[in-house]
């Protein structure tokens, strides 16, 4: 069909020249896009997200997140998304009181650089996203407080003033390219009062395993089943989505008074993903929805605090408790086993002394305690395979 010709044209002027020339130039950058490859060092990720920490408010732990930090920091697979409302900034018209807070909008910033500055030079942090506590700053002002957060800490590059859309890239055995790609997307939040608003998020990436936001102050996760269809293949498939609303970690004096600031003191959920073989894949791989043959392996980690001495006493005096329970029962096996091997020496007519008999045993339970201590370690989880 031949393209159709106008005789009258519309005349350009300057003013639609200029638009035009300003549409060229202008990037979207609504929507951060990027890729975290770690394939040629981990099969395995911690993905921390943080979010509503409302620095400034009386209620954030501080010594909780310094403890959060410095394990990121000592965990090398560990990576950070930082998702929004990390300076409460209660300002003039806001619905929190700007007279409440323990710090002011400028201190609040300075303490959130001072906090995360060492894992961005580190490259820890690969998404930071806006929430209403800072665009309402931007409404009023047209200061962006995260884009300026993220340029003081040199991080300009994974800033997203709306959403971060990811792709995780994973060292992967079973994968025949040898690695495997970990879509997610993360928003700070819309207010939306249950989990299924984080379905929304499947209109920025329909291919993504890990969906995440914030600002509803509660933990929760789902697991949702969903079809889709590989245009590539012309096939069916099923796969498992992750949907995640995360924690808060303060919010003053509203939060509490609307009952947003459920008694979390954790201001992260920390998510270990590898990828795995489908054992669903072979008795399905015939039917008319597939699954996947490899697919993302989720689990919530745990972050000990030990900045709460009471707590962290606490899990030591269980450890403590549960070795010296194994050191007892290892113990009495290799006395039985002992008691065996001088029975038979006796029957053999093998004579030992007992002061060689008493060494003997000595040297078996200090054996049996060096490789229990050894089998029997408090190590912080998480930490990725070189």
């Amino acid at each position: 069909m031949q393209k159709q010709r106008f005789k009258d044209k519309l005349t350009l002027t300057e003013g639609l020249k200029h638009y035009q020339d300003k549409q060229k130039a202008t990037k979207d950058e609504s929507v951060m896009i990027g890729t975290v490859d770690e394939s040629s060092k981990f099969d395995t990720a911690v993905l921390v997200y943080i979010s509503d920490l409302h620095i400034g408010t009386f209620d954030l732990d501080i010594n909780w997140l310094i403890e959060v930090t410095n394990y990121v920091l000592n965990t090398p697979n560990a990576k950070v998304l930082l998702l929004g409302d990390l300076l409460n900034t209660a300002i003039l018209n806001a619905v929190s009181n700007m007279y409440e807070d323990i710090a002011y909008p400028q201190e609040q910033w300075q303490i959130a650089v001072d906090l995360f500055s060492m894992l961005s030079k580190q490259n820890k942090i690969i998404a930071i996203c806006a929430g209403n506590h800072e665009r309402r700053v931007y409404k009023q002002t047209g200061i962006e407080t995260l884009r300026q957060f993220a340029h003081a800490i040199d991080a300009e590059g994974v800033f997203a003033p709306y959403y971060a859309n990811l792709d995780v890239v994973l060292k992967c055995a079973d994968s025949p390219t040898g690695k495997f790609t970990i879509p997610i997307v993360a928003h700070h939040g819309d207010g939306v009062g249950n989990i299924s608003g984080v379905k929304k998020l499947q209109d920025i990436d329909s291919g993504s395993y890990i969906n995440t936001v914030g600002h509803l102050h509660r933990e929760q996760l789902l697991v949702r089943g969903m079809p889709y269809y590989d245009a590539s293949t012309g096939k069916k498939y099923k796969k498992a989505v992750l949907d995640v609303i995360l924690p808060s970690a303060g919010g003053g004096y509203y939060a509490k008074e609307k009952m947003l600031q459920v008694n979390y003191k954790s201001p992260y959920l920390a998510l270990e993903v590898t990828a795995v073989k489908n054992p669903r894949f072979e008795k399905f791989k015939n039917s008319e929805w597939a699954e996947e043959e490899i697919i993302p392996a989720v689990r919530t980690i745990p972050i000990m605090q030990a900045a709460d001495t009471a707590q962290k006493n606490k899990y030591i005096k269980t450890a403590n408790r549960i070795i010296a329970q194994k050191e007892r029962e290892l113990n009495q096996e290799f006395l039985t086993k002992i008691n065996d091997l001088l029975k038979w020496m006796r029957e053999q007519g093998i004579d030992i002394t007992n002061s060689v008999r008493t060494a003997l045993k000595q040297e078996i339970r200090r054996e049996q305690a060096r490789e229990n201590s050894k089998q029997i370690v408090l190590k912080p989880l998480g930490q990725g395979k070189e």
